[in-house]
């Protein structure tokens, strides 16, 4: 009999360990750990299809029709986007990804986080205010494009913001989730040699950079994919006893692209 007890007693004790509650802290990894495995399902998804296409180069007489695209996401929950950034030069309204690694205006070219001094010259771009001793434009202050900052003047808006009154790790954790989506173009015309200096700069996927088989060197064989557009996209996510489920799916909005003279000018 008390053998019987002990082993019931033993039972009971596992059982209740299985239903121990979870901290918000362990149901908040969690959250971050299904968002991250979502996104990078649909780069491999991304990485098979660049393969399939690299495929055809190899295949007699089968080539890879220009501007075939794919895209590839980027999420980070620490990190964050911002919409109607005014630039402090001309005024336009942005849409800022990175604001740390976007240095000059796309509308004027000038750097829109600092006021410029009456006088100035306008037509040059980037003109002495923007550009450093070295020729190239100066980044930006890190004091300016902090998210607090930035939320000064626009909307500052985190990756990954819990919606309120749903962050009960014991229930169902919502969140909105904001993500970057590059899209990448097959360009059937590069078949120029291209420097060293543009395929560190250039932004471009070095694996689709041509190679010159004489010397295996990036250089004359046609095509690579090359940026084509950005977008900003939001979903809210519900996460409950470890599954994800999209509720809302919003449209993306476009990114104007940037102006970055640090390469190959």
């Amino acid at each position: 009999m008390r053998l019987k007890l002990l082993v019931l007693g033993i039972a009971a004790a596992v059982a209740l360990g299985g239903c121990q509650k979870v901290t918000k802290e362990q149901g908040t990894k969690a959250f971050y750990k299904e968002v991250h495995l979502y996104f990078n399902n649909l780069n491999n998804e991304a990485q098979f299809r660049k393969d399939e296409m690299r495929k055809n180069d190899a295949k007699l007489g089968l080539i890879t029709p220009t501007g075939s695209i794919y895209s590839t996401f980027v999420f980070d929950e620490n990190a964050f986007v911002v919409k109607n950034y005014k630039c402090k030069t001309c005024e336009t309204k942005l849409l800022l990804t990175s604001p740390g690694n976007e240095y000059l205006c796309p509308s004027c070219g000038h750097c829109p986080y600092v006021t410029h001094a009456a006088g100035f010259n306008r037509k040059e771009s980037p003109c002495k205010i923007c550009i450093g001793t070295d020729g190239k434009p100066k980044e930006p202050n890190a004091a300016l494009i902090t998210q607090e900052a930035m939320a000064k003047d626009a909307q500052a808006l985190p990756m990954f913001e819990f919606l309120p009154g749903k962050d009960n790790p014991n229930a169902t954790m919502a969140a909105t989730v904001r993500y970057v989506r590059r899209q990448w173009a097959y360009d059937s015309r590069g078949t120029v040699d291209i420097s060293q200096r543009v395929i560190e700069k250039a932004s471009v996927d070095p694996s689709w950079l041509p190679m010159m088989a004489a010397e295996g060197q990036v250089g004359r064989a046609p095509g690579f994919h090359r940026p084509d557009a950005t977008f900003v996209g939001q979903i809210d996510f519900e996460f409950r006893g470890g599954e994800l489920t999209i509720k809302t799916r919003y449209q993306e909005e476009p990114v104007r692209p940037w102006k970055d003279l640090k390469g190959n000018q």
